[in-house]
C-alpha cells in the first residue's frame, strides 16, 4: 500500500520517470487540429494509434516527457506535413492549422491578361483590370460559379482616361474608381 498508492497518485497528476536524466518528471502533451479529417499521427517515427477524429479532425496526445519531438501528419492521397515541435512540462503544444494538401493538384485556368486584382472584402467576387488593344478594361469574376462579365471599359468613360486604383465598399456592393484624365483625378462610383 505504502508503495502502489504513492505511485498511482502521482500517475494520475502526470508524473512520469524520465530513465534518461535518471528522474520524476511531469510530462506535457500536443494538441492538433487537423485538414482533412481522419489523420494518422507519427511522433518519433511511431504511429500514435489513434487518428484524428472525423468530426473535427483534433486529437490530444497526452503523457509527454519534455523535450524536442519530430511530428508527421499523414493521411493516403495528401503530402504529409512535418515539423520538430517541443514539449515543456505541464504545457499542451498546439498546433491548430495542420492542412495537408493533395499529392495531385490540378489547377484550373479562369481566365487570362490579368494586370490587377481587387479582391471584395466578402472574397466572393474579384474586379479584374486587363488591357487589350483599346485600352483597359475591367471585368467582375464571380470567385463562386467562375463567371466572368465585363464592367467598363476605358472608352466608355468619354476621354482617354488612365486607371489609377479600385477600392471596394465594406459590404462588397459597391466601388469606387479612380482614374485621371489629362491632369485631374475623377472618382466614378
Amino acid at each position: 500500500f505504502l508503495i502502489i498508492s504513492p505511485s498511482i497518485i502521482l500517475y494520475s497528476q502526470g508524473y512520469r520517470f524520465d530513465f534518461e536524466a535518471r528522474k520524476l518528471t511531469k510530462t506535457g502533451a500536443f494538441y492538433f487540429k487537423t485538414q482533412p479529417k481522419s489523420c494518422e499521427v507519427f511522433i518519433n517515427g511511431e504511429l500514435i494509434k489513434e487518428k484524428t477524429d472525423f468530426l473535427f479532425g483534433t486529437i490530444l496526445v497526452e503523457n509527454l516527457l519534455p523535450g524536442r519531438y519530430p511530428v508527421e501528419i499523414k493521411k493516403g492521397g495528401y503530402l504529409p506535413w512535418k515539423k520538430n515541435l517541443d514539449v515543456e512540462a505541464m504545457m499542451t503544444t498546439e498546433a491548430k492549422n495542420v492542412v495537408l494538401f493533395p499529392e495531385n493538384i490540378s489547377f484550373q485556368i479562369l481566365t487570362t491578361g490579368i494586370e490587377n486584382i481587387f479582391l471584395a472584402p466578402s472574397t466572393r467576387k474579384a474586379i479584374l483590370k486587363k488591357r487589350d488593344s483599346q485600352g483597359w478594361y475591367l471585368t467582375v469574376l464571380n470567385l463562386e460559379s467562375n463567371l466572368e462579365e465585363l464592367l467598363v471599359r476605358e472608352k466608355d468613360l468619354r476621354k482617354k482616361t488612365d486607371f489609377l486604383n479600385l477600392e471596394w465598399s465594406n459590404d462588397s456592393r459597391n466601388l469606387i474608381i479612380k482614374a485621371s484624365l489629362g491632369e485631374q483625378e475623377k472618382f466614378f462610383f
